[in-house]
Formats: C-alpha cells, structure tokens, sequence
C-alpha cells in the first residue's frame, strides 16, 4: 500500500493506493480538530475509486496535486498494469489538467499563416516567413535535433491530427533516445491520445497553418508543463517498455 500526505489549506490529506484491494483511497481531516473523524474517507469497505473519482471526491478540500497523481498512477501500474489504451488516457488526462497545458485563443492571429514551436520553454508561435518548403524543413530540422545539418529530417506524423493537412514534426529517434516529453495530442477522440517527445513543431502539409488549423491545435495539442515533464517522460516509456506485459 501506498500513503502520501499533504497539506490543503485548512485540511490535511491523506492518499494512496491500496495494492489488496486494487483501489485508490483518500481521507481529509481539519487541521483545526485532528483528533475528530475524517471528514472524507473514500475508497475503504470495498468501494472502488479510480483516479478521476479520487480527484473529484478531493475537489471541495483544495484537490489532488499533479506530482502526486503521477506517484499514484506509477503505484498502480507496478500492482497491476493497465490496458495500453487506458494507460495513454489515464496520462493524457493528468497532462491537461495543468494550467498553461493549451495554446490561448488569445494569442492566435485570425489571418497569415503560422508555425508552433514546442520546447522545454513551453509554446512558441511564429509567423511562416519561409521561402520554400525546404527551407522550412530545414528550419525544423534544425530546431529538433539542434545541428546544422541539411541531411537530417524530422519525422513527419500526419494521423494524430483530425485535420489530416496539420503536421507534427519530431525527432525519429526521440523513442529509442528517452528523450524528454515536451506534448502530446487528444486524438480527437478517435484513440486515447499520446505523449511526444520534444522539441516538437506544428505546420500545415504544405506550409504554415492558417487561423482554422491553429484552433484544431488549441483543442487537440498540448505541452506537458515543466511541473510535470520528469514524472512524465519516466511514465510514457514505462508505458512502452511493458507494452508485451500488458492486458489487452
């Protein structure tokens, strides 16, 4: 059995997962009275509590901590290995609930075309100012893999988009690398979403994206905050390397 605690404001929290009983669990107390019964107690008496039940049960008393949502998740996938497809959802979500995870409609021109950057720094958006397709891609190449060097290419992912005419760029070796998390997408549904490795650019199949595709990246792409990058990148590759092991 797992067991965190952590202060919430007027309450002490205490969470964990129980390996027994295959459930998260979560009690609450007020610092002022600790002595009283548990004003929460969820995940006891054989009642199942996945993770996002466990976080809005913890919503009224200042809500679960995203680093230890990562220790939570990393405890039940080493009693019990979730399904691959769960495991992506269960990641993706997590990674949205950060503050600064989307691109701000804010910030998106509403004419020319554009190109986003993802790095270890966050987002980046930059007008498309490039003579030619190649010299974009040389641009990019440059950005992934951090050389000058006009023989390399970034991997081009074209299905993870529902707009299939939005490019993700990314390093080809980033997997075998262990290379740190910078995004990932929803999938729009279609599947359960997925971490990439960084840097990563996003760019129209034939140029810079238009104001129409930059909003399909506001609602489909994210960056994995800083806060979280580390716990991240260790979690995606556990995911991978336990592929064989893991329910269908």
């Amino acid at each position: 059995m797992s067991r965190y605690q952590y202060d919430s404001g007027p309450y002490i929290v205490v969470v964990g997962y129980d390996l027994a009983l295959t459930t998260f669990f979560a009690q609450v107390w007020n610092k002022a009275l600790p002595s009283t019964d548990p004003l929460l107690w969820c995940g006891a008496n054989g009642v199942h509590v996945s993770l996002s039940e466990l976080r809005a049960q913890l919503k009224p008393y200042g809500g679960l901590p995203l680093t230890t949502q990562i220790q939570l998740l990393r405890d039940q996938d080493l009693a019990s290995p979730l399904p691959f497809g769960q495991w992506c959802r269960a990641l993706v979500e997590l990674c949205l609930q950060a503050k600064g995870s989307r691109l701000q409609e804010t910030d998106l021109p509403t004419s020319g075309s554009s190109y986003v950057v993802i790095n270890q720094e966050g987002w980046h958006l930059y007008p498309w100012q490039f003579a030619s397709q190649r010299d974009a891609l040389e641009a990019f190449a440059r950005e992934v893999y951090g050389v000058r060097s006009s023989s390399l290419r970034t991997e081009e992912v074209f299905s993870y988009i529902s707009d299939r005419d939005v490019i993700l760029h990314v390093n080809e070796e980033g997997m075998n690398l262990r290379l740190p998390i910078y995004a990932g997408v929803t999938m729009a549904g279609i599947r359960e979403g997925a971490l990439l490795s960084g840097p990563v650019i996003v760019s129209g199949a034939r140029g810079g994206l238009t104001a129409e595709q930059l909003r399909t990246v506001e609602h489909e792409v994210f960056v994995v905050v800083e806060e979280l990058r580390e716990g991240m990148t260790d979690l995606w590759y556990r995911g991978w390397e336990t592929l064989a092991r893991r329910p269908l």
